[in-house]
Protein backbone atom coordinates (compact mmCIF):
# COMPACT_ATOMS: atom_id res chain seq x y z
CA UNK A 1 0.00 0.00 0.00
CA UNK A 2 1.57 3.09 -1.09
CA UNK A 3 1.28 5.98 1.46
CA UNK A 4 -0.34 8.87 0.27
CA UNK A 5 -2.44 10.53 2.76
CA UNK A 6 -0.87 12.75 5.08
CA UNK A 7 -1.19 13.04 8.70
CA UNK A 8 0.27 14.87 12.00
CA UNK A 9 0.68 12.60 14.86
CA UNK A 10 1.14 13.48 18.46
CA UNK A 11 2.44 12.28 22.10
CA UNK A 12 -0.27 9.24 21.81
CA UNK A 13 0.93 8.06 18.77
CA UNK A 14 4.62 8.30 19.54
CA UNK A 15 4.38 6.18 23.13
CA UNK A 16 2.30 3.49 21.48
CA UNK A 17 5.13 3.61 18.89
CA UNK A 18 8.15 2.96 21.28
CA UNK A 19 6.49 0.66 23.53
CA UNK A 20 5.37 -2.55 22.17
CA UNK A 21 3.20 -3.27 25.24
CA UNK A 22 0.91 -0.06 24.63
CA UNK A 23 -2.88 -1.35 23.45
CA UNK A 24 -1.36 1.36 20.45
CA UNK A 25 1.25 -0.03 19.65
CA UNK A 26 0.03 -2.32 16.53
CA UNK A 27 -2.29 0.49 15.50
CA UNK A 28 0.51 2.65 15.43
CA UNK A 29 2.66 -0.02 13.24
CA UNK A 30 -0.05 0.25 10.74
CA UNK A 31 -0.32 3.79 10.81
CA UNK A 32 3.31 3.67 9.15
CA UNK A 33 2.51 1.84 6.45
CA UNK A 34 -0.79 3.77 6.17
CA UNK A 35 -0.07 7.41 5.99
CA UNK A 36 2.52 10.11 5.50
CA UNK A 37 3.52 10.77 8.80
CA UNK A 38 4.21 13.99 10.56
CA UNK A 39 4.90 14.10 13.90
CA UNK A 40 4.21 17.31 15.78
CA UNK A 41 6.77 18.81 17.04
CA UNK A 42 5.45 19.74 20.32
CA UNK A 43 5.31 15.96 21.22
CA UNK A 44 9.00 15.95 21.63
CA UNK A 45 8.61 18.75 23.74
CA UNK A 46 5.79 17.03 26.09
CA UNK A 47 7.58 13.37 25.74
CA UNK A 48 10.62 15.27 28.01
CA UNK A 49 8.56 16.63 30.72
CA UNK A 50 6.64 13.39 30.81
CA UNK A 51 10.33 11.89 31.66
CA UNK A 52 11.56 15.08 34.06
CA UNK A 53 7.97 14.72 35.70
CA UNK A 54 8.84 11.04 36.44
CA UNK A 55 5.67 9.97 34.39
CA UNK A 56 7.43 8.11 32.72
CA UNK A 57 10.37 6.45 34.16
CA UNK A 58 13.60 5.87 31.55
CA UNK A 59 17.03 4.81 33.32
CA UNK A 60 18.96 6.80 30.40
CA UNK A 61 17.26 9.91 29.09
CA UNK A 62 19.88 10.54 26.01
CA UNK A 63 19.51 6.64 25.38
CA UNK A 64 15.85 7.09 25.01
CA UNK A 65 15.74 9.84 23.24
CA UNK A 66 18.39 8.48 20.78
CA UNK A 67 15.73 5.38 20.80
CA UNK A 68 12.77 7.56 19.83
CA UNK A 69 14.69 9.46 17.11
CA UNK A 70 15.97 6.05 15.37
CA UNK A 71 12.15 4.75 15.26
CA UNK A 72 11.10 7.91 13.82
CA UNK A 73 13.99 7.51 11.49
CA UNK A 74 12.91 3.63 10.37
CA UNK A 75 9.59 4.99 10.25
CA UNK A 76 10.02 7.58 7.88
CA UNK A 77 8.20 9.58 10.38
CA UNK A 78 9.28 13.37 9.75
CA UNK A 79 8.77 15.75 12.46
CA UNK A 80 6.19 19.56 11.43
CA UNK A 81 7.97 22.17 11.46
CA UNK A 82 6.80 24.69 13.94
CA UNK A 83 5.47 28.15 12.96
CA UNK A 84 4.41 31.52 14.65
CA UNK A 85 0.11 31.08 13.57
CA UNK A 86 0.10 27.71 15.12
CA UNK A 87 0.42 29.75 19.10
CA UNK A 88 -2.43 32.24 17.71
CA UNK A 89 -4.52 29.13 17.34
CA UNK A 90 -3.45 27.61 20.24
CA UNK A 91 -4.56 30.29 22.36
CA UNK A 92 -8.06 30.75 20.62
CA UNK A 93 -8.08 26.70 21.72
CA UNK A 94 -6.88 27.20 25.34
CA UNK A 95 -9.30 29.90 25.49
CA UNK A 96 -12.35 27.24 24.55
CA UNK A 97 -10.83 24.66 27.49
CA UNK A 98 -8.44 22.56 25.60
CA UNK A 99 -5.10 21.52 27.20
CA UNK A 100 -1.83 23.19 26.59
CA UNK A 101 0.08 20.39 24.55
CA UNK A 102 -3.59 19.34 23.14
CA UNK A 103 -4.01 22.58 21.49
CA UNK A 104 -0.68 22.99 20.02
CA UNK A 105 -1.13 19.67 18.35
CA UNK A 106 -4.58 20.27 16.79
CA UNK A 107 -3.52 24.13 15.95
CA UNK A 108 -0.38 22.63 14.17
CA UNK A 109 -2.57 20.34 12.23
CA UNK A 110 -5.36 22.89 11.45
CA UNK A 111 -2.31 25.88 10.09
CA UNK A 112 -1.48 22.90 7.97
CA UNK A 113 -4.56 21.78 6.59
CA UNK A 114 -3.99 18.30 7.42
CA UNK A 115 -6.07 15.90 9.54
CA UNK A 116 -4.42 14.81 13.03
CA UNK A 117 -3.82 10.96 13.81
CA UNK A 118 -4.08 10.51 17.49
CA UNK A 119 -6.85 8.52 20.15
CA UNK A 120 -7.17 11.41 21.75
CA UNK A 121 -11.23 12.80 21.72
CA UNK A 122 -10.61 16.10 22.21
CA UNK A 123 -8.94 16.19 18.62
CA UNK A 124 -12.45 15.21 17.33
CA UNK A 125 -13.19 18.97 16.02
CA UNK A 126 -10.22 19.20 14.65
CA UNK A 127 -11.19 21.59 11.37
CA UNK A 128 -8.55 19.55 9.23
CA UNK A 129 -10.11 16.35 10.27
CA UNK A 130 -9.17 13.66 12.86
CA UNK A 131 -8.56 10.37 12.28
CA UNK A 132 -8.58 8.30 15.15
CA UNK A 133 -5.93 6.00 16.09
CA UNK A 134 -7.77 3.45 16.93
CA UNK A 135 -9.76 2.80 13.80
CA UNK A 136 -6.78 2.38 11.78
Amino acid sequence: MQKTSPALVETDFLLALINRSDPLHEAALRALKRFRLFLSPYSLIELDLLILSGRIEVEDPGEFSRDVARELRMGRVSVASPKPEVHVRAWKLRSDGMGFFDSLHRALAETGGIPILSADRAHSGCESGWIDLRSV
